[in-house]
């Protein structure tokens, strides 16, 4: 990287950011079989998006995309790679083969004809699962799905304490199996709990033994597995018990193919991404605007703004590259729905001042419904 052509592109975009506000939206569309997407962006123009992308490649982003999908160290806090994308391999090593992994347990579970499945998590190992169950539900299913992150008693005893009685499985997801929440939840449950109407889905596959769970619940998953991208794992086990949830690995599979192409496809696809990622930074560093609002006008996706409020700030919390040029790594991100019964949300969200926020619209297009 050339540090002094690093920071002579931050400097024009630092200059075009106290220029006069730009009319012109920039206007993208990117539309394939799975996703449409329209961008119709205020005070960002194509010089900006060519400065970026200028600095894009001077900064090597591309490349660090591939030695993060060929497993390379990553993760300089705990010195180790992010794999949860191995488990969208079309050919996967056996500790990250979702098929062989879970596919015995599965269907063992539906042969038990469970009423009740309970999750207990919190962080990664709830919102992915719950948003996944949400958006594949069945509305005939004969399971009755539910979801607990556990902080208060009065959440269990309102979502558990009911079905008490009937024929429970209950699992819990956790990658340390430290957290109180979900250790107060397995407290909570005492007896009711038992070897066989149990499973824990954890990296700590010794703590778990520790707390009682018998080898054959126990569904590992590899410490390189971050929380926050669980979602890829056997975390989100619920999703497999009455969907094909290889079609979802299957889907992550082609996005990251696209990502690190080279086709005709693969650059449409970057340049979705990069307008994104562009405009997020530009907005966020240079125009002052320090918060997104995510509205979705879908009922199955009613918990996608809390998957990626949780997924995207717990990176604020992490410690930021010190040679970064720069300042805000990120938004914070605001939830609300966008439906009918929030629309006085919606409308303060709309006229909030212009230096308040960004707005994400999420929809299904009708011909999809």
């Amino acid at each position: 990287m050339n540090k002094k052509r690093a920071q002579q592109i931050f400097n024009a975009l630092n200059k075009a950011s106290k220029q006069a506000l730009q009319r012109k939206k920039f206007s993208f569309s990117y539309k394939s079989d799975f996703l449409e997407y329209k961008s119709y962006l205020s005070n960002f123009s194509t010089d900006q998006y060519q400065l970026f992308d200028a600095l894009f490649d001077e900064l090597e982003i591309q490349d660090s995309i591939r030695s993060l999908l060929n497993g390379a160290i990553v993760n300089q806090t705990e010195n180790r790679p992010a794999l949860h994308h191995r488990y969208r391999c079309s050919d996967p090593t056996p500790d990250f083969n979702f098929k062989k992994i879970c596919t015995p347990l599965l269907k063992q579970i539906k042969k038990d004809k469970y009423q009740n499945i309970i999750t207990f998590g919190i962080g990664g190992s709830y919102e992915g699962p719950k948003l996944l169950q949400e958006f594949l539900l069945n509305p005939a299913s004969d399971i009755n799905y539910s979801f607990v992150s556990g902080p208060d008693k009065y959440e269990f005893n309102t979502i558990v304490k009911p079905l008490l009685g009937q024929k429970n499985l209950y699992i819990f997801a956790s990658k340390s199996l430290a957290t109180d929440e979900t250790l107060s939840c397995l407290k909570w449950l005492g007896k009711n709990r038992t070897e066989k109407n149990s499973i824990v889905v954890t990296a700590n596959s010794e703590g778990a033994r520790a707390l009682g769970f018998s080898e054959a619940s126990i569904i590992p998953f590899p410490e390189s597995v971050g929380g926050r991208y669980s979602i890829w794992s056997p975390i989100s086990l619920t999703a497999g018990i009455e969907n094909n949830f290889m079609s979802f690995l299957q889907g992550g599979g082609i996005a990251d193919s696209l990502l690190s192409g080279h086709s005709t496809d693969a650059r449409k696809y970057q340049k979705l991404i990069k307008t994104l990622a562009f405009s997020d930074i530009w907005h966020s560093n240079f125009c002052n605007k320090k918060n997104r609002v995510v509205l979705t006008y879908n009922w199955k996706l009613r918990s996608f703004a809390n998957y990626i409020q949780q997924l995207e700030m717990e990176s604020l919390g992490k410690p930021s590259n010190a040679e970064s040029i720069f300042h805000e790594t990120g938004q914070t991100i605001l939830v609300a729905s966008a439906l009918r019964r929030n629309i006085h949300i919606f409308s303060f969200f709309i006229k909030a001042p212009p230096s308040a926020q960004l707005i994400l619209f999420i929809a299904q297009t009708l011909k999809a419904l």
